[in-house]
């Protein structure tokens, strides 16, 4: 993709939205529009001593990511010293905590610590957030107070994977799916009420957000399960189309799958099981009153890890690969075909702001870099000392947000 191309899809989806970014906060899994994907003014280049920090607060474990209502930063964490999960309001402008809520989860999970792992929700003024052992909160957002609530293991049966639950609610008007796993596969709440409106399935729960797609106009939620990939009517719950994984690849955590609407392809990408891994992309295709999927392509070595996450711009993919050698590698959806790769970077997280990426590894790295038709050009770079930095940055009004282990760091860019 040139730039000119690239200018051309931002401007478009600008006029689109008639919002700008600091209009569209951050307020789900992925950003304003759930794909890592912000318009408008792309970030400067910062100097040899790293972006600004603006302030640090403590906090605790877990891999919660940061969502805003442009007021507000909504996080979650585990309090060790009270075995309590905690869903937190602070301050975007200086980090001081506005509210908490605590409640107790004795499920910690299996070989990544406590958490909770899940992407908090807010919209409208309620903040919604489902825990590590499936407890989901409706809370105000301005006090922290509950007006809602469910215990999706006792009242629903829901299976909790492993590594504990770790999907955000998907917004669909007034309903909110949720990925249940076990005899009721996914359930759809209203999201003022809380009132169950439907249940579908059974299902063995895996870990990815669900996605919202659009298929000739006729939208589809797509749930990522544990062995195999479905879409539901997100009206009723009536399941579309599902199709297997080979092998049951069971850690896909962090990438929700790619749709290229115009060429009809859904991507995604696998690491967690030696058989399997990988990438694929399947063609979906609507063929009157029913939907017809296959498998388009598979390429094993193009591996992305469970944390880290892709992005699409037209018909290219951005994201990184499970191999330092590889790093930052750019591929065709419809083809699978590489496009370039660029080394030296661990797996992590990419957020494209305008025509620049925004890229934060495993390993604390950051980097500011503008990709092009051949290649990534690097315009700044800072690295953290900070280890396992799993969890997807934020960005909110030219300012980044990076959640650590232990802390939440504001940066300016």
């Amino acid at each position: 993709m040139n730039k000119r191309r690239l200018l051309l899809f931002v401007v478009s989806w600008v006029s689109a939205g008639q919002l700008t970014a600091s209009e569209r906060p951050w307020h789900q899994w992925g950003g304003p529009d759930r794909n890592f994907i912000v318009a408008g003014k792309a970030p400067a280049p910062w100097g040899e001593e790293g972006p600004r920090v603006l302030w640090k607060q403590a906090l605790g474990p877990g891999y919660t990511a940061v969502v805003s209502d442009g007021r507000r930063l909504f996080t979650g964490y585990y309090d060790e010293a009270r075995g309590e999960e905690v869903v937190v309001a602070l301050s975007i402008g200086n980090g001081r905590i506005a509210w908490r809520h605590r409640y107790q989860e004795a499920f910690i999970g299996d070989g990544y610590g406590p958490g909770p792992n899940a992407s908090p929700l807010v919209l409208e003024g309620r903040v919604y957030m489902i825990g590590l052992g499936g407890k989901f909160f409706c809370l105000e957002a301005e006090t922290g107070a509950v007006l809602w609530s469910h215990d999706l293991v006792k009242d629903f049966g829901a299976e909790i994977p492993w590594h504990g639950y770790a999907a955000c609610p998907l917004v669909y008007g007034d309903t909110l799916i949720v990925p249940n796993g076990g005899k009721h596969a996914v359930l759809a709440f209203d999201r003022k009420s809380g009132r169950l409106l439907w249940r579908t399935g059974k299902m063995l729960m895996g870990y990815a957000s669900p996605t919202l797609i659009d298929v000739k106009g006729k939208p589809q939620a797509v749930i990522f399960s544990k062995n195999d990939m479905f879409a539901l009517d997100p009206s009723n719950g009536r399941r579309l189309w599902q199709i297997a994984h080979r092998h049951a690849p069971i850690h896909n955590a962090g990438l929700a799958p790619l749709w290229d609407r115009d060429s009809g392809t859904l991507w995604t990408s696998i690491r967690g099981m030696r058989k399997g891994d990988g990438s694929r992309a399947f063609r979906l295709a609507d063929e009157g009153p029913d939907y017809t999927i296959e498998e388009r392509y598979y390429d094993p070595k193009w591996r992305v890890e469970p944390f880290s996450n892709a992005l699409r711009i037209e018909d290219r993919i951005y994201t990184t690969i499970g191999d330092r050698r590889t790093g930052v590698a750019a591929f065709d959806i419809q083809t699978g075909e590489v496009s370039w790769t660029h080394a030296g970077f661990a797996p992590g997280n990419l957020i494209m702001v305008g025509n620049k990426l925004l890229i934060q590894d495993e390993k604390g790295r950051l980097a500011l870099a503008v990709p092009t038709e051949n290649g990534l050009t690097i315009e700044a770079e800072h690295t953290f000392d900070v280890k396992r930095l799993w969890t997807p940055p934020t960005f909110q009004d030219q300012k980044l947000y990076i959640k650590t282990r232990r802390e939440l760091i504001a940066l300016a860019l």
